[in-house]
């Protein structure tokens, strides 16, 4: 899915002709100001539901420091969270996160496979790609949560309101993530 794809289907929901969001359809002032809102919102509802709902994973090879670990800023994605990681025979190997830094526990100048969850960038081209699975994330839940939060600059709180209880009836359907081990209900006997 890309950003002109929902960007357009967000000025259909709105009754707004999309063609000026079609391949070299050239804006008019007041399309700009709807467009940048529009994507302002998606944005927003893309995060929310990258942290929260699919948080999507990367895995990557590095070299150790001297401290056997790495640093956040160093790697290729915006990291969220360590996932796990793995040595260079496969075997799953400790680590440890601090604020800024994640250490694991192999020698300095090992190289790690680790595996993160990540904040995708935003999307700022038309022809940028939504990173989330369509298979996990509804394309429904990026326009309703997006109209949603349009409506709500708009000041139209009740057309803000309804489409906000479409948004979140489309996020039940999708699993929340809430940590990676859940653990199993509690019974009193």
């Amino acid at each position: 899915m890309k950003l002109r794809e929902l960007a357009a289907g967000c000025a259909v929901l709105l009754g707004i002709d999309d063609g000026f969001l079609r391949e070299g359809g050239v804006m008019t002032e007041d399309e700009q100001l709807v467009y940048e809102r529009l994507k302002s919102a998606l944005n927003s509802v893309y995060t929310f539901i990258a942290k929260d709902y699919c948080r999507p994973l990367y895995t990557e090879v590095i070299t150790t420091d001297a401290k056997s670990g790495v640093l956040i800023s160093e790697l290729s994605k915006s990291y969220m969270q360590f996932h796990s990681a793995k040595n260079e025979k496969s075997c799953p190997v400790a680590g440890r996160e601090y604020p800024d830094y994640v250490r694991f526990s192999v020698r300095p100048g090992s190289k790690v496979s680790v595996t993160y969850y990540y904040l995708p960038p935003r999307l700022e081209d038309l022809d940028d790609e939504v990173e989330l699975p369509e298979k996990d994330v509804a394309a429904e839940a990026y326009l309703y949560g997006a109209l949603s939060l349009y409506y709500t600059t708009e000041g139209r709180h009740t057309e803000a309101a309804a489409w906000d209880r479409r948004y979140k009836s489309v996020l039940d359907g999708t699993e929340r993530m809430r940590g990676e081990h859940r653990l199993p209900s509690r019974r009193w006997s």
